[in-house]
């Protein structure tokens, strides 16, 4: 009686090992064809940009799959891509089942985001709005077209490079997880999503934004939260501030306080503004008169704080 138990027993962990087996080989053999599949339908769902994706790996046991080593490209500028994704992992929010509802968790692991001047100029001159890109559409391609519940960053990189001798705007080591998006719609300036930022700037600067978000508002996602900036080098604005005739040097800031940016409102409410050290340089000049007698005058004036 004790032999046929253990070949029972031997034949159930065989076939269990073969399914194993199977399953594995399956999910290998559907790999390639999914990529193919998943890189068409979101290039198709995207304007003015397209995405590569170089593998794809699935994992049925989880309900997942990784899209690794993609890069977005803007078609009009497409050296140097605008986006590189290490890792994309899409898979189902189990949490979601609980409320009898199947919607997608998505993380990105180790996204770098890079935007020169020409990128930014291509993407104002265009007639087609940011927000119309099909971006959230493409995303949600991903997800089998589940609605996404859970979005995740880790460790990302932002770098923005301007034109002349500039210091690079960098945002690094950023942390994003944003909960709970498929909630119900919800009356105006209720925000249902919890939300979590954080972040390098310039190497040295501290960024934490904490609060709540509405998703589902249009014609934008609506947003408040607290805001607290520590330790922002004020040098690397210079791009910005020179074109205004402003010139900064040297300089932080930091500062504390909460914003809400929905479509109704746009507020920001400081706390705390702090500005250490800091030398800035304004020239303003007209043309000065012609023989003619048109109205001119010249006005010229600098300033340095320390």
């Amino acid at each position: 009686m004790a032999l046929p138990i253990r070949r029972r027993r031997v034949w159930l962990l065989g076939l269990f090992a073969l399914l194993v087996i199977l399953t594995y080989g399956l999910a290998r053999l559907t790999d390639e064809p999914l990529r193919r599949y998943m890189e068409y339908r979101v290039n198709q769902r995207l304007t003015g940009y397209t995405v590569q994706m170089r593998a794809l790996h699935v994992h049925p046991w989880t309900v997942s799959f990784d899209l690794e080593n993609a890069t977005i490209l803007q078609d009009a500028n497409p050296d140097p891509p605008v986006a590189n994704i290490t890792k994309l992992t899409v898979s189902v929010d189990w949490r979601g089942l609980i409320h009898r509802r199947i919607v997608a968790d998505i993380t990105f692991d180790r996204p770098t985001v890079y935007l020169d001047l020409r990128q930014v100029r291509t993407e104002a001159r265009s007639d087609v709005p940011l927000k119309e890109r099909g971006w959230q559409e493409a995303l949600e391609a991903l997800a089998f077209d589940l609605k996404i519940n859970r979005l995740r960053i880790r460790d990302g990189d932002v770098t923005y490079v301007d034109r002349g001798p500039f210091k690079p705007l960098h945002l690094s080591r950023l942390q994003l997880n944003a909960e709970n998006i498929r909630n119900i719609r919800s009356p105006e300036r209720v925000y249902p999503s919890d939300i979590h930022l954080e972040g390098t700037v310039f190497d040295v600067g501290r960024l934490w934004i904490d609060g709540h978000a509405d998703f589902l508002a249009e014609p934008h996602v609506g947003l408040q939260a607290a805001v607290q900036l520590e330790q922002i080098q004020l040098d690397y604005f210079k791009p910005i501030t020179n074109r205004y005739n402003v010139g900064v040097r040297n300089g932080t800031l930091t500062l504390a306080g909460t914003i809400e940016y929905a479509p109704k409102i746009t507020r920001l409410m400081l706390e705390r503004v702090l500005i250490r050290p800091l030398r800035w340089r304004s020239r303003w000049r007209m043309s000065p008169p012609s023989s003619s007698g048109s109205i001119a005058s010249t006005w010229s004036r600098a300033a340095s704080v320390s």
